[in-house]
């Protein structure tokens, strides 16, 4: 990631590509946000495809019944920060979880079964800039903050802050140890959690490198609540050293059956996560997504999909299967696309949506297990979540056109 020091703004995700922004704010603040719908309500079901809505002044929630493509629409407006995210986890069945980012920096519960309302909220520290959560269980949970050096621990239960991971060490020396964490994934079977550590330097350009670190989260061992490993996202190729900077987007779990890597690992788990590099104004096809063996807790050898072999930046994506996987991009140009590429050899099989740019862009994707391809789709002048049958030559539902989500969507998750 990278942004030159005359464009910083302050919008959670500090890597976040400017143009992008100054495209919806000032195309809403044009034209306004879209009308209501005449049927929207305050009523929501209790499952469905959830989704953060916002057009960076305000911040709202609706929720889609993926059965009948029905939408229940800005149920959550003036409720969620304008920057959020949201999380659900089946542990804690009851709960929806909003990721309130820089400007607000809090955890929000909200209870599904009581029309979404909110349980309680909890501060993550003033300009924490809280960027993840992960629930291991209904008594722990993990909450990754960009602009601080350690990482809290909490009840998600009751929201109780119970303790925190100090991360210190592995931030650039610039930045006084802030090693700007960012996205989390817990491996029940093996009791680890895995942050993605951008390690920015104060310009905002990457360092020399980046790291994934891995915490014991076995309450068992003696080593709980500490770092049992600094994955350093780089390899050897010949006398050369390749490191892969800035972990952006969701890690994806990626099982053993699925996938082989070129060198071969006894054939183990992996976690998939796309490295941007150099990013946004200072544009580089010099990244792409990464692998890291969950058992061996290493970074694999080569790219599972180069920027280079993309012509592009990978913002999002998810893995349907070892040969099947969705991304959207985004170029020197800020146009965007959804593509579809081959995990196993790294190549593009399928442009299926492209995007100019000129009026939003392509962002957050969902695949449920069905083989539905949710897409937040940003273009201001016909915003919403398109949904694609990825097991029909992914053709686009509901007559190709997006469903209508109220304020343009941002996030989402399946509430189940």
């Amino acid at each position: 990631m990278k942004k030159p020091p005359h464009v910083k703004i302050k919008r959670g995700r500090f890597n976040t590509v400017l143009p992008l922004f100054l495209i919806d704010v000032a195309l809403f603040f044009l034209f306004g946000a879209c009308e209501p719908r005449p049927d929207d309500s305050c009523y929501a079901p209790d499952s469905g495809i959830f989704v953060v809505t916002t057009d960076y002044s305000t911040g709202s929630y609706s929720v889609i019944d993926p059965d009948i493509l029905e939408t229940y629409n800005d149920i959550g407006k003036h409720k969620i920060h304008s920057d959020a995210m949201v999380r659900y986890f089946s542990s804690v069945p009851d709960y929806v979880y909003i990721i309130n980012r820089l400007g607000q920096d809090n955890i929000q519960a909200l209870n599904r079964n009581e029309n979404y309302s909110t349980v309680y909220q909890v501060s993550t520290g003033n300009s924490s800039n809280p960027h993840d959560l992960w629930v291991v269980d209904p008594e722990r949970a993990y909450v990754s903050r960009y602009g601080e050096s350690s990482l809290l621990i909490m009840n998600p239960s009751s929201g109780k802050i119970t303790g925190s991971v100090d991360l210190s060490g592995y931030g650039d020396s610039s930045v006084n140890g802030i090693p700007r964490m960012s996205r989390l994934y817990h491996h029940d079977g093996l009791k680890r959690l895995f942050v993605a550590v951008q390690r920015l330097a104060s310009s905002w350009h990457p360092s020399e490198y980046s790291s994934v670190i891995v915490i014991d989260t076995d309450e068992s061992s003696p080593t709980c609540n500490e770092v049992i490993r600094e994955i350093k996202l780089t390899w050897d190729e010949g006398t050369e050293t390749i490191n892969a900077t800035n972990p952006y987007t969701n890690f994806r779990y990626v099982p053993d059956s699925w996938w082989d890597p070129p060198t071969g690992d006894d054939h183990h788990d992996h976690l998939f996560i796309s490295c941007v590099g150099e990013f946004g104004y200072f544009f580089q096809l010099d990244c792409g997504i990464v692998a890291i063996d969950v058992t061996e807790m290493s970074c694999e050898q080569g790219y599972v999909l180069s920027e280079e072999t993309a012509g592009t930046e990978i913002t999002e994506f998810v893995i349907k299967s070892g040969t099947e996987g969705y991304a959207t991009t985004s170029d020197k140009n800020f146009h965007s696309k959804l593509i579809k590429f081959n995990p196993q050899d790294g190549s593009i099989t399928s442009t299926v949506r492209v995007d100019d740019g000129e009026w939003g862009y392509l962002w957050t994707l969902g695949l449920d297990g069905s083989g539905m391809l949710y897409l937040c789709d940003r273009n201001a002048l016909e915003p919403g979540v398109r949904i694609y049958d990825t097991n029909d030559e992914d053709r686009e539902l509901n007559d190709g056109k997006p469903l209508y989500v109220g304020l343009p969507p941002f996030d989402l998750a399946f509430i189940e």
